[in-house]
């Protein structure tokens, strides 16, 4: 399960002209905006390892350059619910859109183990491309240290980059159209694993 939380605001005084629903703000007027473009996910992944030690308590070789044993490779299956809102504000009037979606997405995560504690993981996932619905499309690269391994509980630190696109665009005769490029974003955090 993953939050993305996106919160923008600004004031500026318009150039030119602009419609938003429904209204017309003429040049030289000034505004305050805000967007937030939120989402929320849950995902599977099946771990699968591309090679196998042919003993259960043989660990993988870290003296050697590269070894399958510590290849992993992800497929991942998940559902993000996109939640969308803009607003202006003008002399205290406000004026709001916004409407969520839910759109299935499908990637591949590929984890890379070069020493006992620490991986590279690498993320790429996608929407799945149906009608009326957000297109978000995520990459991802991040390097993971475990910090605590005991019995079943493992604690990560995880630091990386990550880029995302969401392009929406609905059916209506005069269609909403949100555009947003992310990136390449700094990012970090804790995972718990059991």
């Amino acid at each position: 399960m993953a939050a993305h939380l996106i919160d923008l605001e600004g004031k500026n005084t318009l150039d030119r002209a602009l419609v938003f629903h429904g209204q017309t703000y003429l040049p030289g007027t000034r505004i305050e905006s805000e967007i937030k473009s939120n989402w929320y996910e849950v995902a599977y992944r099946f771990h699968i390892p591309l090679g196998q030690s042919k003993s259960t308590t043989t660990r993988p070789d870290y003296q050697t350059s590269f070894c399958w044993d510590r290849l992993i490779v992800a497929p991942t299956v998940a559902m993000a619910f996109w939640d969308f809102s803009t607003q202006i504000q003008q002399s205290g009037v406000t004026n709001e859109r916004g409407y969520s979606k839910v759109t299935p997405r499908l990637g591949m995560l590929l984890e890379w183990n070069p020493l006992p504690k620490f991986a590279l993981i690498g993320d790429a996932i996608g929407s799945i491309p149906l009608n009326n619905e957000a297109h978000i499309y995520t990459l991802g690269l991040t390097a993971k240290y475990n910090l605590i391994q005991k019995n079943w509980f493992n604690l990560d630190l995880m630091m990386g980059a990550e880029y995302d696109h969401i392009d929406f665009e609905d059916s209506q005769t005069f269609p909403n159209k949100v555009r947003i490029d992310m990136g390449p974003m700094l990012t970090g955090g804790l995972q718990i694993r059991f």
